[in-house]
């Protein structure tokens, strides 16, 4: 048996950990040294390249870019590109060997067995779909394990003040999807002895995504507004590079703002361009009713 280590096989973003020799677990940085990895693939004639480079190459073909895959997870639903097929499953397994070839680089030693955490609303379809991508990619899963019930684990193995037992609410605001649990944390002789989810709800059509989609809402506004007698929205929206420099720049313009108070973009359509600026202040308040959403 080789190493084992835990994936979240996130729908915008995934992360790989470990326990070291300390027993203190640890996150795996991939190959380019970030503790994440963009959970995006590009399928290339003869390659699959999968992370940050992958939006690199999508820019210049987009038709050969394929994102947030796990929300097709347990449907039929099909990615065709070259004349193939690709399941979700598929997909899902070409991000998984390229996390488990880093993370075995890193480690000096094979990554043979995982850990993969998934929503608490995956069905047996979706749970069965994620266990046919770890088994493509030719690694053994040890077990899947609920998302809010990992957080869980961490935050009981951490916060054993007092060994008093405790309910918490576990608030997961990811890229593609929203989760809310509520859970009971059981103490015993200073361990913890029993996590109990009570409850669970959300949204799974909302997450991050949603935050960048109106970055995109933002900056095609501001360019229709100078160049709106030229250029329709359709235009924008259906151009393939135009789509996906904007989706892709959104995220990133969505990351600056929580650094600095506002970011200065220049939105191009064929010849033509725009300079739009957007503050933190005007990003919280076109995305107020997003996060209202998380709490009502």
């Amino acid at each position: 048996m080789g190493r084992s280590i835990g994936i979240d096989l996130g729908t915008t973003y995934s992360c790989m950990a470990y326990v070291n020799d300390d027993g203190v677990v640890e996150v795996i940085k991939n190959k380019t040294g970030e503790k994440t990895t963009p959970s995006i693939a590009f399928i290339g004639e003869d390659e699959v390249v999968i992370g940050k480079t992958a939006k690199q190459k999508g820019a210049m073909k987009p038709e050969r870019f394929v994102e947030r895959i796990k929300t097709e997870m347990g449907t039929n639903y099909r990615v065709s590109i070259g004349g193939h097929d690709y399941s979700p499953a598929e997909i899902s397994s070409f991000i998984l060997s390229k996390l488990v070839m880093d993370a075995s680089e890193k480690l000096g030693e094979e990554v043979t067995d995982v850990v993969v955490t998934v929503p608490a609303y995956f069905g047996m379809s979706e749970r069965g779909a994620t266990e046919d991508a770890i088994k493509i990619a030719g690694l053994n899963k040890i077990q899947l394990i609920n998302e809010p019930t990992a957080a869980a684990c961490d935050y009981a193995l951490n916060n054993k003040a007092n060994n008093v037992d405790r309910t918490i609410l576990v608030y997961d605001l990811g890229g593609g999807t929203f989760d809310v649990t509520l859970m009971r944390l059981e103490y015993e002789d200073g361990e913890i002895k029993r996590i109990v989810p009570l409850t669970s709800d959300g949204n799974h059509q909302l997450g991050g995504k949603n935050w960048d989609d109106k970055i995109v809402d933002y900056l095609i506004k501001k360019f229709l507004e100078e160049h709106g007698d030229e250029v329709s929205e359709d235009d924008l929206r259906c151009n393939d590079e135009t789509r996906f420099n904007l989706s892709i720049d959104s995220e990133q313009i969505k990351q600056d703002l929580t650094e600095t108070d506002s970011v200065e973009y220049v939105v191009r359509h064929e010849s033509y361009k725009t300079y739009v600026e957007l503050t933190r202040s005007e990003f919280e308040e076109m995305t107020s009713e997003l996060l209202d959403k998380t709490i009502v």
